[in-house]
């Protein structure tokens, strides 16, 4: 492949890596491996996205991400906002449990007709662009 033509490729690629880190090879591969994230959710989850438990000394719990970790303590974010940031000391937990479910729900293509469901993928493979080949299907 010509560096030319992996330039388009590496642009469409670099923002899903945030979100899927592993992904290689071509536009449908990658539509792809989205789409099998999608409809299971749960299968493989990247350990910066599992909500993980922590079961403290006092009876109470917290769940949520784990942002920080040191010898001392865990910094969870246990809800949307920052005031939901919680550093809580290594002294104070009992147990934690890493969560087997994935922050995204199952089920997200359950309400979308089939014709939605290949826009989506129209969507992924044509980097957004409505002007690519990929949103002028016939379906």
């Amino acid at each position: 492949m010509a560096k030319h033509d992996a330039e388009p490729l590496e642009g469409f690629l670099r923002p899903l890596r945030k979100y899927f880190p592993t992904l290689r090879g071509g536009k449908e591969s990658v539509a792809k491996l989205v789409l099998q994230e999608i409809l299971e959710p749960s299968k493989a989850i990247e350990e910066r996205y599992r909500n993980v438990t922590l079961e403290l000394g006092d009876e109470n719990s917290l769940s949520g991400l784990i942002l920080a970790e040191d010898k001392d303590s865990v910094t969870l974010q246990t809800g949307p906002t920052a005031a939901q940031v919680q550093k809580v000391a290594k002294t104070a937990i009992k147990s934690r449990k890493p969560s087997a479910l994935s922050l995204m729900p199952a089920g997200l293509l359950n309400t979308l007709d089939k014709e939605q469901i290949l826009d989506l993928l129209a969507y992924l493979l044509a980097e957004g662009k409505a002007d690519q080949a990929a949103f002028k299907h016939a379906h």
